[in-house]
C-alpha cells in the first residue's frame, strides 16, 4: 500500500513457497509493475554456507529455480529472469555459473541491510537506511511480523526524496553493466568505470572464451555473465553497485 501511495516501484525477491502462500499479493506485485526476482523455492543455501549442510548439486539448484519459476508463472503470469537473489546472500562462482546457465544473468545483492528482520525498531531502520544511502545503493527489506520494515518505509521514502534520490528497479539499472559485457571490445589495460569501481582490463588467456579479467585495487577479478567475482575457487561475488 505504501509503495502504491508513494508511486514507488520495488524489486521483490521471493521464494516459491511464499508465492504459493500469498497468491493475491503476488498478482498485485506483477499488476502494479514491480520487478520480481527468483529467490529459490524454499530459501535453502546453494553453497550451504549458512545452513552448514554442504553445497547443493547443480541439478538440485536447477529444481529450486525452475519450480519457483513455474509457481510464479502459474499464479501471476510473470517472469523472474534474469534476476536472482541468493538465500542468505550465500553464493560462489559455481552458483553464478549454475544460475547463469538457467538464464539468470544478474545475481542481485544489496548494499544496505535494514536489519528489520533482526528486530530493529522502525525509527532505527529509517536512520540506518538514510545514513547509509548512496548513489546506486540497493536497500534490502523483509516482510513478516518480526520486521518493522513496512512501518519504516514511509519515512525512508520521504527522507531519500528530500536528499534528492530517486528509486529504480533492477530492470532499469542492469543495462549499465551490460555496457561492459561481451558486446564491447575492451583493450588490454583499458580502464572502465562501473559504479564506484575503476576496473583495469588485463589479458588472461587461461579463462573461458568471452571472459574479461580486471584488476581492482590490486585484486584480480574475473568478469563473466555480467557478474564480477574475485579469482580463485570458493570466493564470493564482488559487486560494484
Amino acid at each position: 500500500d505504501t509503495l502504491r501511495a508513494q508511486g514507488v516501484r520495488a524489486t521483490f525477491g521471493m521464494t516459491g513457497q511464499w508465492a504459493e502462500r500469498n497468491p493475491e499479493l503476488l498478482r498485485r506485485m506483477a499488476r502494479e509493475g514491480h520487478q520480481l526476482m527468483n529467490h529459490t523455492y524454499d530459501h535453502d543455501s546453494f553453497p550451504g554456507v549458512s545452513t552448514r549442510r554442504g553445497a547443493m548439486s547443480a541439478e538440485a539448484r536447477r529444481v529450486q529455480i525452475e519450480r519457483t519459476e513455474a509457481v510464479v508463472r502459474l499464479i501471476a503470469g510473470a517472469e523472474m529472469r534474469p534476476y536472482f537473489r541468493p538465500p542468505y546472500g550465500d553464493y560462489d562462482a559455481s552458483v553464478n555459473l549454475d544460475v547463469g546457465a538457467l538464464g539468470y544473468r544478474y545475481n542481485v545483492m544489496w548494499t544496505v541491510d535494514s536489519l528489520g528482520w533482526n528486530g530493529l525498531p522502525a525509527g532505527a531502520i529509517v536512520q540506518r537506511c538514510l545514513r547509509n544511502a548512496a548513489p546506486g545503493a540497493i536497500l534490502i527489506f523483509h516482510v513478516g511480523a518480526a520486521s518493522q520494515d513496512a512501518a519504516a518505509l514511509p519515512g525512508i521514502i520521504r527522507g531519500l526524496r528530500e536528499a534528492g534520490y530517486e528509486g529504480a528497479v533492477t530492470k532499469l539499472d542492469a543495462p549499465r553493466l551490460k555496457d561492459v559485457g561481451y558486446d564491447v571490445f575492451i583493450d588490454d589495460a583499458e580502464v572502465i568505470e562501473v559504479g564506484h569501481l575503476r576496473l583495469t582490463a588485463i589479458h588472461n588467456p587461461g579463462h573461458t572464451e568471452g571472459s574479461i579479467s580486471f584488476h581492482v585495487q590490486g585484486t584480480p577479478l574475473l568478469f563473466t555473465g555480467d557478474t564480477l567475482f574475485p579469482g580463485g575457487p570458493g570466493n564470493a561475488t564482488f559487486e560494484g553497485g
